[in-house]
């Protein structure tokens, strides 16, 4: 079992480290908000791709449909630092988090060819939980398999069976199942060489 006194454990209050991303990313995804001028300019945009507009990789997955799909993304951002918490270092979730939604947005063009508008920060979540799920399996916690399984099963399901009417209905756009996928795929093929690296370690050792 995992032990949670601040002395015996990584978890705690969180250090200005693993802040930095989570609190960064809700800044700007607060200013965007406020800021609605600028969505033309960076939303995820299949047109704005085609004319090289390549800044849209990135800058898409920061706005938001409405308040409410906002409110939850951000929820998101603090959930998963509370779960993952001694995984949020600030430059290896930076490369991971800019890696992942690369990889998303690239995902979305090549093969969601009826998406022509796309934004939120729920995909990189995905990703995020499936950075967590892995990290713990690794150090030995069993939770992190049945995490990794829980976010499969979960994507695949939404990939099957549609995403929620009510969600969509409360965002004001359609969810993105789609994008979510991506979001664990893209997470398991960052984490695939560090995973091979420290197996062949062990079998070294």
């Amino acid at each position: 079992m995992r032990k949670l006194s601040l002395a015996n454990s990584k978890w705690g209050w969180p250090n200005r480290d693993q802040l930095a991303i989570p609190l960064t990313f809700s800044l700007i995804m607060v200013a965007l908000y406020l800021l609605p001028e600028l969505q033309s300019t960076l939303i995820w945009s299949r047109e704005g791709m085609s004319q090289q507009e390549y800044w849209r990789l990135i800058s898409g997955h920061f706005l938001h449909s409405n308040g409410y799909h906002l409110l939850m993304n951000l929820g998101g951002v603090w959930l998963m630092l509370g779960l993952f918490q001694p995984y949020f270092h600030t430059k290896k979730l930076l490369l991971f988090s800019l890696g992942c939604l690369l990889l998303i947005s690239i995902g979305i063009y090549l093969w969601v060819p009826a998406t022509y508008y796309y934004v939120g920060l729920s995909a990189l979540l995905h990703s995020w939980f499936t950075y967590g799920a892995v990290k713990e399996w690794q150090t030995g916690q069993k939770m992190g398999l049945l995490m990794l399984i829980g976010v499969i099963a979960k994507v695949a399901w939404e990939n099957t069976m549609g995403a929620s009417t009510e969600l969509a209905s409360l965002i004001d756009a359609n969810v993105a199942v789609e994008a979510h996928l991506l979001g664990v795929i893209s997470a398991l093929l960052l984490l695939l060489p560090s995973t091979m690296k420290a197996k062949f370690k062990r079998s070294s050792a």
